[in-house]
C-alpha cells in the first residue's frame, strides 16, 4: 500500500488505502519537522505532541501518531546529529560482526553466532523503515550481543598469543594445607594406612568467565 495506487473506487474507500494515506502523511510530516529543526529536533518522544499542537493551532483534528519510520523518528525528534550517531552505532556493530563472520580462522560456532547477529541487525534495519521502533530495547540488545561477541573473540585471540604464565598467576598453595600434606599420617593398630593422594602434573587452573581466580585451590582426583 505504500508503493501502489488504488485501481477502483472501492479501493479509494478501503481501510488499507486510508491507512496508507495516513502513514504517508505522517512520514512527510516527520521529514518536514526534521528540516525545520535540523539541529536538536523537537525532543525524544515529542513528535506526536508537537504534531497535535500544530494541528490544534491550524484547527485540525490531531491524529496523535508517531512517524512510521524509525530513522525519520530519530531525525525529527533529535535532529541530524542524533540520526548520525544512531546510524553510526548500528553500522559499527554490523561491520564488526561482519569481520568476525568473514574471518576463516574462527570456529564454525563463532561464525554461526556472528551470522545470527548479522541477520538480526539486518532484519531490524529493514523493519525500522516501516515502524517507529527507535526506542524499543530490541536494537540495544542485539548491538550488545555484537559488542560482547567482538570482545570475547578479541580476548580469546589475546589469550592464545600470551603464555600461560602471563594469563594466570603462578600457583601458591596455602601453607597450612601444604604443612598438613607433608605431616605423617598416623597408623592405627590393625588398620592399613591410607595412601596419600599425590597429584601429578601442573596444578589445574580455574577461571570464571575467562578470568583467573585470585586464590585457586588444588583439586585431587
Amino acid at each position: 500500500t505504500i508503493f501502489s495506487d488504488p485501481k477502483t473506487v472501492s479501493d479509494l474507500s478501503s481501510e488499507e488505502y486510508q491507512s496508507s494515506l495516513l502513514r504517508k502523511q505522517v512520514l512527510q510530516d516527520s521529514v518536514r519537522i526534521t528540516l525545520e529543526n535540523p539541529l536538536f529536533g523537537v525532543g525524544p518522544g515529542v513528535f506526536a505532541v508537537h504534531m497535535a499542537n500544530e494541528a490544534k493551532r491550524n484547527g485540525k483534528w490531531a491524529n496523535w501518531l508517531v512517524s512510521h519510520n524509525a530513522y525519520t523518528q530519530v531525525s525529527s525528534e533529535m535532529g541530524f546529529p542524533g540520526l548520525f550517531f544512531y546510524l553510526a552505532a548500528i553500522v559499527s556493530a554490523w561491520v564488526s560482526v561482519i569481520g568476525i563472520w568473514r574471518d576463516r580462522r574462527q570456529s564454525p560456532l563463532i561464525r554461526s553466532i556472528a551470522l545470527s547477529v548479522i541477520c538480526s541487525l539486518t532484519g531490524l534495519g529493514v523493519a525500522f523503515l516501516f515502524a517507529a521502533d527507535a526506542y524499543v530495547p530490541w536494537l540495544p540488545v542485539v548491538m550488545g550481543l555484537a559488542v560482547a561477541l567482538k570482545m570475547a573473540v578479541k580476548d580469546s585471540a589475546r589469550r592464545e598469543l600470551q603464555p600461560i604464565s602471563a594469563v594466570a598467576p603462578a600457583y601458591s598453595p596455602n601453607p597450612w594445607i601444604a604443612a598438613s600434606r607433608v605431616a605423617p599420617i598416623p597408623v592405627l593398630e590393625g588398620v592399613a594406612p591410607i595412601p596419600a593422594k599425590v597429584q601429578s602434573g601442573p596444578a589445574p587452573k580455574y577461571r570464571f568467565l575467562g578470568r583467573p581466580l585470585r586464590n585457586p585451590k588444588r583439586r585431587s582426583d
